[in-house]
């Protein structure tokens, strides 16, 4: 079965770097997405992969097929590897983390999709790590009946924190929920905190975590709540 691909324009917001000293300052270059009728564009459907349908041969039944756990993709081209490879292990089994996304397999085709279109771009010194925008598809998951999005355009900061750690004052440093910028769980948290724009909430009416460019106490808020639910695997990533 393909999936219908809706394509939608919107600027989703910034995720920002909290400041210890200064979070609400933070957020002045994002954007929040932009949902109103103005925004979005036709609705078209384009080709999609498979997903959420596996065929059975001969005399297997159709409801033992369950769509397998996707693969982790190849290094060549990712804009940061090493962290999505601590993302796909983080969410490659059940927890608490990896159900909040709707279960491993959604949540490590969400992770590959938002992979492969991450790409480094100077967006400027300061606080902004990962920022998407421009047009976004919406893609239908079968075997979960939940769906969700992937934008057009998704950059990691190559002048921010994400990469670097950047220093505001001698005594602020800049920091992911508990982690300090540019370590493991930062970065990973980084990722994790983005899916949660991507992957739609159960009821179907909403994404996990609300759009929050602009608003620096949403990306606290949002971040917090990635790090209730994915604490202790992030933990075990170590330093």
């Amino acid at each position: 079965m393909r999936s219908s691909v809706v394509s939608l324009t919107c600027a989703t917001g910034a995720l920002v770097m909290v400041l210890s000293c200064a979070a609400r300052a933070a957020a002045e270059d994002g954007t929040c997405c932009d949902t109103s009728e103005e925004s979005k564009s036709e609705e078209t459907k384009s080709a999609a992969p498979d997903v959420g349908v596996a065929g059975a041969g001969g005399d297997a039944r159709a409801e033992a097929a369950f769509p397998p756990v996707p693969n982790l993709l190849r290094p060549t081209g990712l804009a940061d590897a090493d962290s999505y490879t601590d993302a796909f292990r983080v969410l490659s089994y059940e927890s608490s983390c990896s159900r909040f996304f709707g279960g491993p397999r959604l949540a490590l085709t969400v992770l590959n999709g938002l992979a492969a279109r991450l790409r480094e771009r100077p967006l400027g010194q300061g606080v902004v790590g990962i920022r998407m925008s421009g047009g976004y598809d919406i893609y239908h998951d079968g075997a979960t009946d939940r769906t969700y999005r992937l934008f057009k355009e998704a950059f990691i900061n190559s002048d921010g924190p994400f990469l670097m750690r950047v220093r505001i004052s001698q005594t602020a440093r800049l920091r992911v929920g508990r982690f300090e910028a540019e370590t493991r769980q930062a970065k990973v948290l980084l990722l994790l905190h983005e899916m949660g724009h991507l992957v739609s909430a159960p009821d179907g009416k909403s994404w996990l975590l609300p759009d929050d460019g602009g608003d620096a106490a949403q990306s606290e808020r949002n971040t917090r709540t990635i790090e209730s639910q994915c604490l202790k695997q992030l933990l075990a990533l170590g330093a």
